[in-house]
């Protein structure tokens, strides 16, 4: 009872908000006009004031994917509750079978059959328990966008259609025109960062010509060969005049989801732009490294008085020692003439009587 009860108020919501959500883009749609053969937009009411319109198809977009999410999680929680049950009804059986025209059980025949069922008795109290946490949560949801914003909404939609009666001769914009309004705004947004974007349920077209507002799409069409992206358009011509002016499209398509939290959030790109803003900065490489050499008769922090005689402060004094050396150098002799070449074999371990000893 409890489950039917819980689906029935999932279903009841979820229809509201996209009845309202309907009836908003639905004004949205009257009022532009898109002529798609000479590449032009009329609009009568501005489209400011049909912005207001777009933020509460915003609002009820982002509550009905919060409640499909909850729903999943609610589906899913019930599936595992029916093969629990199942499993239930399952030892309580084999505990009848065991138990039938018997009047001495061993304990080690049935005890482990109670086991199990506590097991199972506490795995459909932490799902029974999952639930209600999820009606908690539906319910929360359902006060953040109560029944009140939706009077609102209709109030707004009735004001821009009065507004819209009023307004004869509507506004007429190219295209290109509006596609060069958002070359002004700058975003390090990359295009790649789109392959995970939800873009496929509204018109990427008219989101693009109008800086974010939201119309349902019917066709889904690979612009980039290099990516495997599917943008959503509302017929063949939006998605003909998208290919046709691709690179135009492109960047200001990226300026204008990037430039608009609420467009972010919509499209699931606020992972994505909290990831890139975490990422840690380059570090440059540094200009100078450490190499670790070994320098040959050089004395560092030893200054006692023996080594003092090595040590000096005075750069002249290590130009002085070299010329020395180098003259010390200079004057080495290079005479072949010595004891051993002279005849004497093994001078170096021969004594020779002096004189007066005969």
């Amino acid at each position: 009872m409890a489950q039917e009860n819980t689906t029935a108020a999932f279903n009841a919501v979820l229809k509201r908000l996209t009845r309202v959500q309907a009836e908003c883009q639905s004004i949205i749609s009257e009022q532009l006009t898109f002529n798609t053969k000479e590449e032009l937009l009329f609009y009568k009411v501005p489209l400011e004031q049909l912005h207001r319109v777009n933020q509460f198809t915003l609002t009820f977009v982002m509550q009905q994917r919060c409640l499909l999410a909850l729903k999943r999680s609610y589906e899913h929680t019930a599936y595992l509750i029916g093969v629990e049950q199942g499993r239930y009804d399952c030892v309580v059986a084999k505990i009848n079978d065991t138990l039938l025209l018997r009047t001495a059980i061993d304990s080690e025949l049935i005890f482990p059959h109670f086991v199990y069922l506590s097991k199972v008795w506490c795995n459909l109290t932490h799902y029974f328990n999952h639930i209600v946490e999820l009606n908690k949560l539906r319910e929360q949801l359902e006060q953040l966008v109560s029944h009140e914003m939706d009077a609102c909404a209709r109030k707004t939609i009735d004001e821009i259609r009065l507004l819209g009666e009023h307004i004869k001769k509507p506004e007429q914009r190219s295209f290109l025109d509006r596609m060069a309004v958002l070359n002004q705004y700058n975003t390090d947004g990359n295009f790649c960062s789109m392959a995970q974007a939800d873009i496929k349920e509204f018109c990427c077209l008219t989101l693009t010509l109008t800086n974010g507002l939201l119309l349902p799409a019917h066709v889904l069409r690979k612009l980039c060969m290099n990516l495997d992206i599917k943008f959503g358009f509302r017929d063949e011509t939006y998605a003909r005049i998208a290919e046709l002016w691709f690179e135009r499209f492109i960047k200001s398509f990226r300026q204008a989801i990037f430039n608009s939290a609420n467009l972010a959030l919509v499209l699931k790109l606020d992972d994505v732009l909290i990831a890139r803003e975490m990422q840690p900065l380059p570090v440059p490489p540094p200009k100078t490294r450490d190499f670790n050499a070994q320098t040959e008769m050089v004395i560092t922090n030893d200054l006692r008085p023996a080594n003092w005689i090595n040590v000096t402060w005075n750069a002249w004094d290590y130009h002085r020692e070299t010329i020395h050396l180098a003259e010390i150098r200079k004057r080495q002799t290079h005479d072949t003439q010595t004891k051993l070449s002279y005849g004497k074999r093994n001078a170096q371990n021969q004594a020779y009587n002096s004189r007066q000893h005969k």
